[in-house]
């Protein structure tokens, strides 16, 4: 019985021993299959890799033709004597962010000429409602035009469509204005008297336009300031920037030497001022790119961010975080002495253009407008500047003298214009409706 019991475990041993020399086999033989397989794959990786270097090759002049078609767009009026008008000029750039046609010093280009021409006050002001090809311009009457009228009117406005290239009447507010803000948000139009408009002006002093009725209405708020005597105007905050987020209109005020500056917030949703912010002045419309605003401040650009708080009673706060002054914009050299105005350009993403002009000490037939390309470089670190070209182009104004940069876009790039969670559950409540 032992010896019998003896040869079955043994025969059992090599059972076991025999199975698995064919399962290491089998593993060998699968492993040898993968290996095979990936080999394939890494051959087929490569071959598609070769396969989209060349289609982004045949792509690149198809890419090329697409990037050069980036335009930004600006308004200059003339600001001097009785030469009262202004003109929107096109400006072309390639991918590379050269202005197309453009030269230097020594290789001077053709001057721009005009995609329209419009007559109306020293000062003319642009807003374009974010996503909608028409661009509103207003012009803005002297204090003389205004009082020597019997029954105070504001002059015509222009309405014109980037698309169809057509130039027409618009509906003037009903306030005239010496100074004032125009201001697009949220698919309205407003209009805002400065700060050094005399009380003795007719109201209203603060309006709305709404494109879908062609109407101007009061915006019912109080308006938060008025001086009181014309004389000390100077003295006055003046609207020089604004910018549109979370519900909320801020307008950037300083004074004429800018020693005094603040941020006003207007609540869209509720019509409603709140208390000013001592802040760095910015100029232009502010464009918002995810949580960040930028906006230009004396030829430099700056980025911060907006903070709404909820108080009481459902009372809203602002608050605006310290200004970073982005290092990197290098801006071509040019001789300008006088009167400079500058606009920041939206491209798209985190694609921008600076435009800049000012009067030469020299007078010459033509003024000269700087227009330097550049992006934001968001990292770990801080954000920078990345100048990808800055240029020169020309425009005559030997009929003009000179004129005023007082607005700018690119008809391609919507202006974004973030809402808060308020403006949201109003929209979802009409729809419902």
């Amino acid at each position: 019985m032992m010896e019998g019991g003896n040869k079955s475990q043994a025969s059992g041993s090599i059972s076991v021993e025999l199975t698995s020399g064919q399962d290491v086999e089998d593993l060998q033989g699968k492993l040898s299959e993968i290996e095979k397989a990936l080999a394939e794959a890494v051959a087929r990786r490569a071959q598609l890799h070769r396969l989209w270097k060349s289609v982004l090759e045949e792509l690149r002049p198809l890419r090329d033709r697409v990037a050069s078609a980036k335009i930004a767009s600006a308004i200059v009026a003339s600001a001097r004597g009785a030469y009262r008008s202004g003109a929107l000029y096109e400006v072309k750039f390639n991918k590379k962010g050269e202005y197309v046609g453009g030269g230097g010093v020594t290789n001077e280009p053709p001057p721009l000429e005009p995609v329209a021409n419009f007559t109306g006050g020293s000062i003319i002001r642009g807003a374009r409602i974010f996503n909608r090809a028409k661009l509103y311009l207003l012009p803005e009457e002297t204090i003389d035009e205004i009082f020597e009228l019997e029954n105070p009117k504001s002059q015509d406005g222009f309405m014109f469509d980037t698309r169809a290239r057509s130039l027409v009447p618009l509906k003037p507010p009903k306030g005239p204005r010496p100074f004032g803000a125009l201001v697009s948000a949220y698919g309205k139009l407003y209009y805002l008297a400065s700060p050094k408009c005399d009380s003795s002006l007719p109201e209203p002093f603060f309006e709305m336009y709404d494109p879908s009725i062609d109407r101007w209405d009061e915006v019912p708020c109080s308006y938060p300031f008025i001086c009181e005597y014309w004389a000390v105007y100077w003295d006055d905050l003046d609207i020089v920037g604004y910018v549109v987020c979370y519900g909320f209109i801020l307008f950037s005020m300083c004074d004429h030497n800018q020693s005094r500056a603040q941020v006003m917030a207007f609540d869209v949703s509720t019509n409603k001022w709140h208390d000013g912010i001592p802040y760095v002045p910015f100029r232009g419309r502010g464009v918002v790119v995810g949580k960040t605003i930028y906006a230009l401040s004396s030829k430099e650009l700056m980025a911060f961010t907006v903070k709404m708080d909820e108080g009481d009673e459902g009372h809203i706060a602002c608050s605006l975080s310290k200004p970073l002054i982005l290092p990197g914009l290098e801006i071509i050299d040019w001789p300008f002495k006088y009167g400079l105005t500058e606009y920041l350009v939206h491209l798209g993403n985190h694609d921008f253009c600076h435009v800049w002009t000012g009067e030469q000490k020299n007078y010459t037939d033509r003024q000269y407008i700087c227009i330097t390309m550049f992006q934001i470089v968001v990292g770990e670190g801080e954000s920078h500047i990345k100048t990808l070209n800055s240029t020169i182009c020309a425009v005559d104004v030997k009929d003009s003298i000179s004129f005023e940069l007082n607005f700018s876009f690119s008809p391609e790039s919507n202006d974004f214009e973030p809402e808060d969670e308020r403006m949201i559950a109003m929209k979802q409540e009409k729809t419902n409706q």
